[in-house]
């Protein structure tokens, strides 16, 4: 039988086969993604242990919002955690900041963990014993200089090792028309203050980082002020050693205004467009040497910094917004943990 036969012998056939798979595939794959997605934003305490316990995770930004709530959650789950912040925010009845109480909480959660392990092993660990720590220290994430010197000073504290994971919380949008807010604080421009809050207090860490990796390691033609482009580099700047002491991940904290731009919003959106270049431009400079580089496009959340934002938001941009509802920190915390996790 010739192809011509066969092929008006069972035209239908081959008609309802192609438009079955046609239609199959796609709604495969979209179901494939759909499950992909919906599993990868289920909270594993016992997949997070297993990858935190033990490593030291950095937070600037960790004393409130959604920053604190994941301090919490992986220091629950056993991770050494240093917590960045100004620490200005002294409450007069206390005496105290937003840092000093998120320390105080994240002391209770290793002492709770501490005991918890001692109930079930049926032997007396302390909080030393099982070597968990915690800390907190004060900075300016907008100024380099201090951000370096903060880096440093890890790295010093834990032998010449900086952190595992690094996480870029700081942030907070200042809504309002760009003819509105022409000018903010210290003389700045509102564009300006909102570029130093949302997108360099970001790279300013994670510069620092960069440059406390290679003083941990220095190429020796380096020192010499020889051109080392002669295959001691590796990959991105970094010798091998270099790329070793970098931290294997990096997380950066946007926003769904990182993905498109809405009236009202026009300097803290170029901050956040800002952050999603720099985060998708790292990505692929340090895939090569085993550091993932993530980014979270968040929704709006019940914090503090969204009760300030509410107050200055225009008309307009609440009407386009319309009734989002919020999610607590403690919620959007174990979701952005799992889809960490799940590498998304």
């Amino acid at each position: 039988m010739d192809f011509s036969t066969f092929f008006s012998k069972f035209y239908g056939e081959l008609l309802i086969s192609l438009l079955v798979t046609g239609i199959t595939i796609p709604i495969l794959a979209t179901a494939h993604v759909i499950l992909r997605w919906h599993f990868s934003t289920r909270f594993n305490f016992s997949k997070l242990e297993k990858s935190v316990k033990g490593k030291h995770i950095l937070i600037s930004g960790g004393s409130k919002g959604l920053g604190k709530s994941m301090a919490l959650d992986f220091a629950r789950a056993g991770a050494n955690v240093t917590v960045l912040s100004r620490g200005k925010d002294i409450d007069a009845a206390t005496g105290k900041s937003s840092l000093d109480d998120t320390l105080d909480e994240l002391k209770t959660v290793v002492k709770e963990r501490s005991e918890r392990i001692a109930g079930k092993t049926k032997i007396n660990i302390s909080v030393d014993q099982d070597e968990q720590w915690v800390k907190a220290v004060k900075v300016d994430a907008l100024n380099y200089q201090d951000v370096l010197h903060v880096v440093r000073e890890i790295a010093n504290e834990n032998d010449g090792r900086l952190p595992d994971w690094v996480l870029c919380f700081v942030g907070g949008a200042k809504p309002g028309f760009v003819a509105e807010r022409l000018y903010g604080e210290s003389g700045r421009t509102h564009a300006e203050n909102q570029m130093n809050l949302n997108y360099f207090a970001s790279t300013h860490l994670i510069e620092s980082i960069c440059k406390v990796a290679k003083e941990l390691a220095p190429n020796p033609k380096e020192k010499q002020g020889v051109d080392s482009k002669d295959g001691v580099e590796a990959v991105a700047g970094f010798t091998l050693e270099q790329a070793s002491k970098l931290p294997r991940k990096i997380i950066f904290a946007a926003s769904g205004l990182a993905l498109v731009s809405v009236t009202g919003f026009t300097s803290y959106c170029a901050g956040k467009w800002a952050v999603r270049g720099y985060c998708d431009s790292l990505r692929q400079e340090l895939f090569a040497l085993g550091v993932k580089v993530q980014m979270l496009c968040l929704g709006n959340i019940d914090t503090p910094g969204y009760e300030e934002e509410n107050k200055l938001k225009p008309e307009i941009a609440a009407y386009l917004e319309g009734t989002v509802p919020l999610t607590s920190p403690d919620d959007v915390s174990k979701q952005q943990i799992a889809g960490i996790l799940s590498e998304r």
